[in-house]
């Protein structure tokens, strides 16, 4: 008796899966996921104070620049993907921005600033989109200013999933994903020190926080119609829940 075999994935680069999901990105219930668990962390980190120039790198369509703006005078938009920015570039052409926001498509391994141009960067979930996260980190380090805050979020290496992937109208694609288990380990080493840094080829950034969350950190709104499809399928990979979900890490240029 023969057996019927699973179709291989299709692994994509990061920039031909973002052109193709961008239309569909903001409604998935995983975007809904991360406004919910995610927003509250920039609010609390990135809102107490005003930045002359922000880099959201890997913006995508931005979906806290509305959140941000009263708090930013010029807003810098940096993704791989242009169907992205298409996306973001769309969804604030009606809205009366109090901050100069333009986006530009690029790689993070070459951020096309001048040195020491930002006062702070937000990179959401792009790490894992990188072979050599030590690279993006050296052009972060570059282009911020001494004091400069950087906040970074990512899908946390001991989750379970293998892949980034995405349901278009049509089928599953799926993007280059890499676990970083030594970036997070050198961030661990590091926390134990009482004013801790991580080194990066000679560069050193201050730790200011640094977080894991997994499902039982997470408070789920079972009544949250968008979202309970989502935590039903969490909910089924019960095995998982102890498994670490995500994590920020905030971190900073010293003077």
């Amino acid at each position: 008796m023969s057996t019927i075999q699973e179709p291989i994935p299709q692994v994509m680069k990061a920039e031909e899966a973002y052109d193709q999901i961008a239309p569909l990105y903001d409604e998935r219930p995983w975007s809904k996921f991360w406004m919910k668990h995610e927003l509250p962390i920039i609010k609390d980190k990135l809102t107490h104070q005003r930045f002359t120039r922000f880099l959201d790198a890997g913006c995508g369509t931005s979906p806290y620049l509305s959140i941000l703006n009263k708090h930013i005078k010029e807003y810098y938009g940096l993704d791989i993907s242009e169907g992205m920015l298409e996306e973001a570039i769309r969804k604030y052409s009606n809205i009366n921005l109090s901050s100069q926001a333009s986006w530009s498509k690029a790689s993070l391994t070459e951020i096309p600033f001048e040195d020491n141009y930002f006062s702070a960067i937000l990179c959401t979930r792009v790490l894992s989109h990188f072979t050599d996260w030590k690279q993006v980190l050296v052009e972060f380090y570059r282009t911020l200013e001494p004091g400069g805050l950087c906040l970074i979020t990512d899908i946390h290496p001991e989750h379970h999933y293998e892949m980034t992937g995405f349901r278009t109208f049509k089928r599953k694609i799926y993007v280059e994903t890499f676990k970083h288990e030594n970036f997070i380990n050198t961030v661990e080493s590091f926390k134990k020190m009482p004013e801790f840094f991580i080194h990066i080829e000679e560069k050193s950034f201050i730790i200011k926080d640094f977080q894991e969350f997994s499902m039982r950190n997470i408070i789920q709104d079972r009544y949250d119609d968008q979202l309970k499809e989502l935590y039903t399928e969490l909910d089924d990979l019960y095995l998982y829940q102890h498994d670490k979900i995500f994590y920020f890490m905030l971190i900073q240029k010293p003077y």
